[in-house]
């Protein structure tokens, strides 16, 4: 969600190389196919590994105004706590309730490949990460359209080096999401979708992307949909309170296109998440 790394403007490396894909109605777009080379294979891990790992910390990030991220308590992962019990405090268990498919044997299926951890960081960290990524992004303006139509109203920037606490969060990312000696995307992805902004179904490109993708959801819950290449009828919606990280790898993040709905499209299980300002901090692997 997301993406995928979705190239900058200001950078010279692609790390989306797909074609956006319309969405057609207010239910399941239908994706357009993508040719890609031979899919590498992630190594069998446990989705409970907290090993940390080094890897490189990135991210800059884009904002309208400092006013526009807030942690007051109101405006903390609203969905979270309408689809189940508020965490306490940073969590590093999955929870499987943010996951909803077309059929039970899908969402069992992409179990170890897929997976949403609600409060992963703390207000704290969240409002230390924008401290860092707001600056930049301040001096940028949202575009209403990319390279290869596939984001809608963004601004994104890489960052390669970070603070003590911003560099402490991301080793927790690595540590849960990526495998064991995976060699990791240097720069870390930051995209800023504006309100109005959304991300149209794609999939990452495997010539800079590797077999996972995890990211840092801040400022506003959203919903991000997964639908199955070639078979419509297979998809898999993801709620993202805000201060969640989402995972995918393997099958989920090669032959599944996925998507950031729209404000007014933003339903998960029947239920309307609102859409506000939404930051995603991006961390990938190599291609192998």
């Amino acid at each position: 969600m997301t993406a995928a790394s979705l190239s900058s403007h200001t950078f010279s490396w692609s790390p989306l190389g797909c074609a956006a894909v319309p969405t057609v109605s207010l239910t399941i777009p239908a994706p357009q196919t993508f040719i890609r080379t031979e899919k590498p294979k992630c190594p069998a891990r446990s989705v409970e590994n907290n090993e940390s790992r080094v890897g490189s910390a990135a991210a800059a990030h884009d904002a309208r105004s400092p006013s526009n991220f807030q942690t007051s308590p109101r405006h903390l992962t609203s969905a979270a706590r309408s689809f189940g019990p508020p965490s306490r405090g940073p969590s590093p268990h999955r929870d499987d309730n943010l996951l909803v498919g077309s059929s039970r044997e899908l969402v069992q299926r992409l179990s170890t490949q897929v997976e949403v951890r609600a409060e992963f960081i703390s207000e704290e960290e969240e409002c230390a990460l924008m401290q860092e990524l707001e600056p930049g992004l301040r001096k940028k303006r949202y575009e209403f359209d990319h390279w290869d139509d596939a984001i809608h109203g963004y601004r994104e920037t890489e960052r390669v080096s970070w603070g003590a606490t911003c560099e402490s969060i991301l080793s927790r990312v690595r540590s849960v999401a990526f495998p064991e000696g995976s060699p990791l995307l240097g720069p870390v992805h930051i995209l800023d979708l504006d309100k109005a902004g959304h991300i149209k179904p794609h999939i990452d490109s495997v010539k800079f992307c590797g077999c996972t993708i995890a990211g840092l959801s801040l400022l506003s819950d959203s919903v991000m949909r997964l639908v199955k290449e070639g078979a419509t009828n297979e998809w898999l919606d993801l709620l993202l309170p805000r201060r969640s990280l989402y995972i995918m790898r393997n099958q989920a993040r090669y032959d599944f296109t996925h998507e950031i709905l729209k404000d007014e499209e933003s339903v998960f299980h029947g239920r309307r998440v609102p859409r506000q300002r939404r930051v995603s901090v991006i961390c990938r692997n190599l291609p192998v």
